[in-house]
Order: structure tokens, then sequence, then C-alpha cells
């Protein structure tokens, strides 16, 4: 299937695509821009949102009740995309905020393991090196910066819920 890793949940898995042609993460908010924008005609792509295949309507109808984050393939005129009012369907969630808080462990003061955007309380683990420099001090983003993270959700078996971050979006840097 286009030499394309899937999830667990058959989704194709955007972050692991082999070629270079993957383009995002991108925040979206309206439809002519991002219409534009894209190197291919909407009316010959595919278009998928939190995990399903989508309409072009349908994909429009969510741009209209807030904003999305984008991958797209324009060999494959493909388009994944992730909405902050995810269902459930989808291992992937979005949330958009302004950093308040970057949380270092006290064993290691240079490297950080925790973010939270607008003092909400909720914190995104940072696993990844790359996510880790991102937000380090010799990273690009620091308290104050608007960002959409891309994260996940685990769960342990009492039901704690462990959010990780696996990419994100400066919105500072547009």
């Amino acid at each position: 299937m286009l030499g394309c890793e899937l999830t667990s949940d058959g989704e194709i898995n955007p972050l692991a695509m082999a070629d270079n042609s993957l383009k995002g993460p991108k925040v979206v908010t309206e439809w002519s821009r991002f219409a534009e924008s894209m190197p291919f005609g909407m009316n010959e792509a595919n278009f998928f949102v939190n995990g399903s295949a989508v309409e072009m309507e349908t994909f429009k109808s969510y741009l209209n009740t807030g904003y999305l984050v984008i991958y797209y393939n324009p060999g494959a005129k493909t388009v994944w995309a992730y909405s902050e009012s995810a269902d459930g369907s989808s291992d992937r969630n979005v949330v958009n905020g302004h950093i308040s808080h970057i949380y270092y462990g006290s064993s290691d003061v240079m490297t950080p393991t925790e973010v939270e955007l607008d003092s909400s309380g909720e914190r995104y683990r940072l696993s990844s090196s790359e996510m880790q420099f991102a937000f380090s001090m010799y990273g690009s983003l620091e308290v104050g910066d608007r960002i959409t993270l891309i994260y996940t959700v685990s769960a342990d078996g009492a039901g704690n819920e462990t959010y990780t971050v696996i990419d994100y979006v400066d919105e500072d840097a547009d």
C-alpha cells in the first residue's frame, strides 16, 4: 500500500513514511487558503480526519468549527488532518495554546521532560530527543510561544493517562 507504515488501527502513519515527500505539520484555519496552498487539486485529493476517510465537504466542515493540523503527500494527493475535537478513532490528538511551563527533571536540569499550555495543569510528556531539544534552552520554543501540540494518549493499568508529544507547530514562527 504505497509503502506506508500503518498504525495498530490501520491508519497510515504519516510520521513514518519512508520518503521525504510528506509535508507538515501545518495548522489550517481557512478552506480557501488551504486549497490555494496545496500543490494538487482538491477534487482529486484523498482526505482523512482523525483517522477516518472523509469527503471534501466533511473536511471543510471541520474548518468551519475550528482548525486542523495537517500533513500531506503531494504525490499521493492525500491529506491527513487532526482535529482538537478528536472522536477517539485516531491515535493522535491536538491541542493549541501558549506555553506556560516547561518542566525539567531534578536529576537532569538540561533536558526538559514535560510542557504545559495555558496553565491548564495538563502536562504533555517530551520523550523523544527531538521534542526535548525543541523545548530546551537550545531549541526554538520558550514560555509564551503559541503552539499546537500533536500528542498520543496511553493509559496504565490504573487508568492514569499519559500524554506524549510527537510533533508540534510553532505558530509564532509563521
